[in-house]
């Protein structure tokens, strides 16, 4: 906002003097700023702070809702996986071991076997404590939801639990075994047959980190599933009794 001014200076005919009249015309500039004490005016992204973690719950009760529904089938195909990928790391240590391989290969198979049974056993260990009561009312639900809605809290703790122990620790741990499986096979191959190409493939294939990601995430979803764990877990967060299948509304969302 602007405002003009005349300002009249009187002189003797110097620029300055008695005789002259000056008219300067002064602009004064005023800035406003506009202060509201309430946030009226004011755009903090109210809306937001509420939208992002509702929608990490929405994103959960749906992961965690189709976890139970094909949890049986998430649990064979992952032990199924689980053992294969042992038995393949299992017959290219007994192949190394036979060809007189370097120590540092045959050690890198050795602690990819462990991750391998670490894996197998964590995965046999959940499905063997997993409530098959999640599944029916997994089935019986609309939705993400509708499901985790018809829980009590420790049934919320229970599903979601056995959802990241597996989907966020245990498959994660097959995937990388599974990438340094194929390089043992391409190397066993090698070792056996000769073919230079299947050398170079597991020279690719056969890298540290994934190795590395292997055995944590291995050693991760077996510590998830150990007795100190869960005895750690009940003591901690369950804050009900251990009815997983108990209904209730305890949910903001579910009100």
């Amino acid at each position: 906002m602007s405002k003009n001014r005349d300002i009249n200076i009187h002189g003797n005919g110097n620029l300055i003097g008695d005789n002259n009249q000056v008219t300067l015309n002064q602009n004064t500039y005023n800035t406003r700023i506009q202060h509201s004490n309430h946030g009226a005016n004011r755009d903090d992204g109210g809306p937001a702070i509420f939208a992002i973690p509702i929608g990490v719950l929405i994103l959960i009760s749906i992961a965690v809702w189709k976890f139970a529904n094909y949890a049986e089938t998430i649990y064979n195909i992952a032990i199924v996986t689980a053992a294969a990928l042992v038995t393949t790391q299992a017959l290219a240590l007994l192949i190394g071991l036979l060809k007189k391989i370097n120590n540092r290969w045959l050690y890198q198979r050795l602690i990819a076997l462990a991750s391998g049974i670490f894996t197998f056993f964590a995965i046999h260990l959940s499905k063997s404590s997993y409530p098959q009561k999640l599944s029916t009312l997994a089935a019986e639900a609309t939705d993400g939801l509708d499901f985790m809605c018809n829980l009590s809290l420790y049934g919320h703790q229970v599903s979601t639990y056995h959802m990241v122990s597996i989907s966020g620790l245990a498959i994660p741990a097959l995937f990388f075994l599974l990438i340094n499986s194929f390089s043992a096979l391409l190397a066993s191959t090698y070792f056996v047959a000769g073919w230079s190409w299947t050398k170079g493939l597991a020279v690719i294939f056969n890298a540290r980190w994934v190795l590395i990601c292997a055995t944590v995430f291995s050693g991760a979803a077996y510590l998830s599933q150990s007795s100190t764990a869960e005895k750690l877990w009940q003591s901690h967060i369950i804050t009900e009794s251990h009815d997983p299948f108990l209904k209730g509304k305890n949910s903001l969302l579910c009100r």
